[in-house]
């Protein structure tokens, strides 16, 4: 069962159009900047299998660093185990 949601977010001026794909238990996350990768830190803090998509390369790969230090961080602050 597949649900697409889309997510309106609003900060001052800026609207940002996200869309997020859940599957099961799995959730895709279009754009890897800084919100995108964010959201893909969280899902993955909750033991949902992400997928994080953009169409540039290096925006994917700062967003994956983004996640693996956040994910660096919690450890150290004993939020989460490895």
């Amino acid at each position: 069962m597949a649900i697409k949601l889309d997510v309106l977010v609003i900060d001052r001026n800026v609207t940002i159009k996200l869309d997020v794909l859940v599957i099961d238990r799995t959730v895709a996350v279009l754009g890897a900047g800084l919100m995108g990768a964010g959201i893909a830190q969280v899902t993955i803090d909750k033991g949902i299998t992400t997928l994080l998509k953009d169409v540039e390369v290096q925006s994917l790969a700062r967003g994956q660093q983004q996640i693996e230090k956040g994910l660096k961080d919690s450890v150290k602050k004993k939020k989460i185990s490895q």
